[in-house]
């Protein structure tokens, strides 16, 4: 029997959030548990939370204090269902949405199951629905899905069976924002899970503005720690040893990145492939 798990991590944002679990409880098959991972910094937020995750019978963690990947993992080790979902406080879900998540958890269990996002501002069209973008070498994401060859993840729309998390093949905590989830989709797939993007269901995101924007170094080095890991670890080809060096070097030279970014990256990457 397979079981949902569905962790959510907010930070003052109780109206949104509330959104969010009122629309995972109007769902008709319903999960597990809901977990919440609380990051807000106030008083006010933080009892709401507690009051809300009462109200809808969630579980209420307290953020780790150290960063978005953090509490995604936080909330992955504390959870017991056979798979985790992730989420944001400000996700919407279509009707049968989960329903369709667990068709597709009971056809590949192992899978890693990504799910594409529209933002209120775009029109919803019919399945397939888009995909979660993978990394390219040259640092950015983008979205294209060959069967065996896709590694895309969404940092707040994935399903992940149980063994990821019994094999500690979790979110890298070395930057509390970035590009670092895009690392994990290279990794799991190094790691020889099959990913996957589900097309047919999806997530409407009522907010794109992301914290990290204002973190421009935390932005640029978690950059270039990703570009490292896929290009000279997990897919070691010439082209991507390559357009990574190619994209490193001219963003120097460009003036977009620093070489201490550069620097702090590397050290980084050494440590953690070290450890792989």
């Amino acid at each position: 029997m397979y079981t949902l798990s569905i962790v959510i991590v907010s930070k003052n944002r109780y109206d949104q959030l509330e959104k969010t679990v009122a629309g995972i409880r109007l769902q008709h098959l319903q999960p597990l548990e809901i977990i919440i991972i609380d990051d807000s910094d106030n008083p006010e937020s933080i009892n709401a939370n507690q009051s809300l995750a009462q109200k809808y019978n969630c579980i209420y963690l307290p953020s780790s204090g150290k960063g978005l990947f953090v509490n995604r993992n936080l909330g992955a080790l504390y959870s017991k269902g056979t798979h985790i979902r992730s989420m944001d406080d400000d996700h919407e879900l279509p009707e049968h949405h989960l329903e369709i998540c667990m068709q597709a958890i009971k056809a590949e269990p192992e899978t890693i199951w990504t799910i594409g996002e529209y933002t209120t501002s775009q029109k919803i069209h019919d399945a397939p629905h888009p995909i979660p973008g993978q990394l390219h070498p040259r640092g950015f994401a983008f979205q294209k899905y060959r069967q065996n060859e896709y590694y895309g993840i969404a940092d707040g729309t994935s399903i992940y069976p149980r063994s990821v998390v019994n094999r500690k093949i979790l979110n890298c905590e070395y930057y509390s924002f970035g590009l670092t989830y895009l690392e994990y989709g290279a990794r799991l797939k190094y790691e020889n899970y099959t990913l996957r993007p589900l097309t047919d269901t999806y997530v409407i995101h009522h907010s794109i503005v992301k914290s990290a924007s204002t973190i421009p170094d935390i932005m640029q080095e978690s950059r270039i720690f990703a570009m490292l890991c896929l290009s000279f670890k997990y897919q070691q080809t010439l082209y991507n040893k390559a357009a990574t060096t190619f994209q490193l070097l001219l963003d120097i030279l460009r003036g977009r990145t620093r070489l201490l970014f550069i620097k702090n990256a590397y050290k980084n990457y050494k440590k953690f492939t070290t450890q792989i």
